[in-house]
């Protein structure tokens, strides 16, 4: 609700000042950031009669300070966030004070890095035996799909006496059953979420017995 003062100046002239407490907005609901990148949590004066005495922000009702933070005051609203974590997931607050009243305004930071993949599995294998791959997934947030591919190209899991696949989307085992020369090539386990995509590849020789040397693989 406004309010108004009358000032008046020794010659009558009278001035009518409006007054009102200050008002903001958010750019997002929800501020998303890579891990080890910057991200800028901003927010709009967007009215302060009169002008503002002071503007802070906090995360989890906490009052933030540190070098990795910038921004954040009266000339810069917006909070900027250097080398973010995933520790600095949560909900920023930011308010405002011009003396006649105060405001806040909420913004979620999500943080998110791209899925770590490690493959493991015997490399080089006779005809005939099982090729086993295991594939193991880190990843924040958790990881929605996994694709398993031979030389690009997705493994078919139809035909269950050739390929399956076990585990969960943080450990999961390919198995290929009565490998052959066919079945040498490049496997590779991609994983997913809603913001990057992970891989890894594992090299699969099929044939004999093999001798591994620093730069050759000799069949004997």
């Amino acid at each position: 609700m406004q309010k108004h003062d009358r000032t008046c100046s020794i010659d009558w002239l009278c001035l009518l000042i409006f007054t009102d407490k200050p008002a903001l907005s958010r750019h997002n609901e929800t501020a998303i950031a890579k891990i080890s990148d910057s991200v800028i949590i901003g927010v709009t004066i967007t009215s302060s009669t009169p002008a503002l005495l002071s503007l802070r922000w906090s995360k989890d009702s906490q009052t933030i300070s540190g070098s990795r933070y910038h921004g954040g005051t009266i000339g810069i609203p917006s909070l900027t966030i250097n080398n973010v974590g995933a520790t600095d997931d949560g909900t920023y607050t930011c308010y405002i004070d011009n003396g006649v009243g105060q405001a806040s305004v909420d913004i979620n930071l999500f943080t998110w890095n791209t899925p770590s993949v490690s493959l493991y599995g015997k490399q080089n294998l006779a005809v005939g035996s099982v090729v086993v791959l295991q594939c193991r997934v880190t990843s924040k947030p958790k990881v929605k799909h996994i694709t398993w591919k031979k030389e690009t190209v997705p493994i078919n899991f139809s035909d269950k006496t050739k390929y399956q696949r076990f585990g969960s989307l943080q450990t999961q085992v390919l198995k290929i059953f009565d490998a052959q020369e066919t079945d040498k090539g490049t496997y590779s386990c991609d994983a997913y979420h809603d913001y990057d995509t992970g891989t890894n590849t594992e090299e699969i020789n099929v044939g004999g017995t093999y001798i591994l040397d620093r730069h050759l693989i000799l069949n004997i």
